[in-house]
């Protein structure tokens, strides 16, 4: 029997595939201007002075400050090629060619954050990366493969990320920390149990950023189906990893201005009329990077559900 080209009824729009929101993305240092570059170099202060008290020492002893750098690779993202035939142009409702770039910049998107959190993440030392100690529950599974129980957040538990931003000198005033908070969905569930967390609301709600589900204990938290883990032996796993029964989900805390990013325009390849695919391809590619700010390792932090 011939093939024979169908025309069906389609919806004029697509049902989009749902994605994590990534607003908090831009709470970090904007290094963009550099993104066309190989590397961005991250200048670090040397040792603050000495401070005497009634010197008697005259002349007094001249010392000079040795500053440090580091710095983080740009990295080159690309979408593997999508194909589009004629005929499947000839026989859709809806403009198939434009979802497909829509849907190639979204990945992007996606990817570029999830790096972020990964890169961010890297930057917690071992003494900035702490274990929750509430009552026992059932995992998030953002890896799908999680079994066995993990401790709730509990209030002392964000308390206890608090207090290392003071510890670290992180908010300059001492008044409020004034940090960024990412946590899963299961994470939120404890905290929205809290009181306190709960009255959070009836404080400077016009104030609140976009993509804010609630500001408290000085810090704005935001909601991800996933953020970062870490496995049995406490060490982050990388970006991507499959998910194993041990995983231990994290949220990470951080101050906006510890952590950077540099995000490139996202380029657009469409090759129309390919005459051996009787069709157009299509594919996108951005550059981008992140890293966590100091070498001192301040100004990130990692709260994860431990083992019941």
């Amino acid at each position: 029997m011939a093939a024979e080209l169908l025309r069906r009824q389609f919806l004029t729009e697509l049902t989009p595939r749902l994605r994590p929101g990534n607003s908090w993305l831009s709470r970090s240092i904007n290094d963009d201007a550099y993104v066309n570059n190989n590397t961005v170099e991250i200048p670090t202060s040397g040792d603050d002075p000495n401070v005497v008290v009634d010197r008697t020492e005259i002349p007094a002893t001249i010392k000079k400050r040795t500053d440090s750098a580091s710095n983080y690779t740009l990295e080159e993202l690309t979408t593997d090629p999508t194909h589009i035939g004629d005929s499947e142009q000839l026989t859709l409702y809806y403009n198939k060619r434009a979802d497909l770039l829509n849907q190639h910049v979204e990945v992007q998107r996606k990817k570029m954050a999830e790096r972020a959190l990964y890169k961010w993440a890297a930057g917690a030392d071992s003494t900035r990366i702490i274990a929750s100690t509430g009552s026992s529950r059932t995992p998030g599974n953002t890896t799908g493969a999680q079994t066995g129980s993990r401790k709730a957040f509990i209030e002392n538990d964000i308390i206890g990320i608090q207090q290392m931003f003071y510890a670290d000198d992180v908010s300059p005033e001492l008044e409020a920390v004034n940090g960024i908070a990412l946590i899963t969905p299961a994470q939120y569930a404890d905290l929205i149990k809290l009181d306190n967390f709960k009255r959070a609301d009836a404080y400077g709600v016009s104030n609140i950023p976009s993509g804010v589900v609630r500001r408290a204990y000085g810090f704005d938290f935001y909601v991800r189906s996933s953020v970062v883990s870490v496995d049995a032996s406490n060490v982050l796993r990388a970006q991507g990893a499959a998910g194993a029964t041990t995983t231990q989900d994290c949220a990470i805390f951080w101050s906006p201005s510890y952590v950077r990013r540099a995000i490139g325009a996202i380029k657009t390849y469409v090759n129309i009329g390919e005459a051996t695919l009787y069709g157009d391809v299509l594919s996108t590619m951005v550059r981008f990077g992140a890293k966590a700010a100091r070498s001192d390792n301040k100004g990130v932090y990692l709260l994860y559900e431990d083992n019941a």
